[in-house]
């Protein structure tokens, strides 16, 4: 198991030829870290990020392979009303510190997942907004555990401004 120190807010596409030694422009980026990430591997952010914000330029993260992550750090993750933050349909995902920002989907602007398990501990999940259903979060499948975390000021057209479940196989603990 690895650690892997995310030293630029920059949101630069991972591709493929990183190294945690040469990363690509000015550091390495959280989408080079979870691109260069294995099953247990844990992302950090250097003390220089904490309480930055990351303008997810690139699109949003999806979360789609069978493994485990943690993500930690006091930093925020900004979609800026161009797309959702997180997807996520596989694996076992931990975000610890984080704030999930300026989502905008159909679904699930915050977080959308069909599947897998996600922790969110000591974090908050604000200002993201759906057309349809769950603003913040929307869950059709899989798990999720939310340990101090707030969800507010998460906006829906239909249901779950803040946090909507539908379908069987959705848990929220």
């Amino acid at each position: 198991m690895a650690t892997f120190t995310v030293t630029t807010a920059f949101d630069e596409a991972f591709g493929g030829f990183e190294t945690v030694a040469s990363p690509d422009n000015s550091g390495l980026s959280l989408r080079e870290a979870l691109g260069l990430a294995q099953d247990g591997d844990t992302i950090t952010f250097a003390q220089s990020l904490q309480g930055s914000t990351i303008t997810l330029t690139e699109g949003i993260l999806r979360f789609d392979q069978a493994e485990t992550l943690t993500i930690i750090g006091d930093v925020t993750l900004d979609a800026a009303g161009r797309h959702g933050v997180i997807d996520m349909d596989a694996g076992t995902l931990t975000l610890e510190g984080l704030t999930l920002s300026g989502g905008a989907a159909t679904d699930g602007a915050g977080i959308n997942q069909s599947g897998g398990a996600l922790t969110l501990v000591n974090g908050t999940i604000s200002g993201n907004t759906a057309t349809g259903n769950g603003g913040g979060v929307w869950m059709t499948g899989g798990s999720a555990t939310l340990v101090n975390t707030t969800v507010d000021g998460n906006t829906a057209g239909d249901d779950g401004g803040g946090l909507g479940l539908s379908g069987g196989g959705a848990a929220l603990a």
